[in-house]
């Protein structure tokens, strides 16, 4: 049980270190020249342009059918559990 509790803290150790890594990785990607950036696939992924400019129509509401009540089914079963009377006696005076 220790073991697994070590490798669990290990595992998210390694994790975190690698979100981190990959993190820290992709923010200091730089080019020290402009022929490198050029041909660098981030760079020219990062910096290419829109295919379609992004439209905007309005918001889109949903369309008003009409009000449905729902009613719950009434089960025979419950039928014999519940009791329209009182079980106990009515009070003495």
């Amino acid at each position: 049980m220790k073991n697994r509790k070590n490798l669990l803290r290990f595992g998210a150790a390694l994790g975190i270190f690698l979100v981190l890594f990959i993190t820290t990785v992709g923010l200091c990607h730089y080019h020290t020249n402009e022929a490198a950036s050029d041909t660098c696939q981030v760079c020219h992924v990062a910096h290419a342009p829109l295919t379609q400019s992004p439209t905007f129509s309005g918001l889109a509401l949903p369309l008003f059918i009409g009000w449905t009540v729902f009613q719950p089914e009434q089960s025979l079963a419950l039928a014999e559990v519940l009791y329209e009377a009182s079980p106990r006696a009515p009070p003495t005076a």
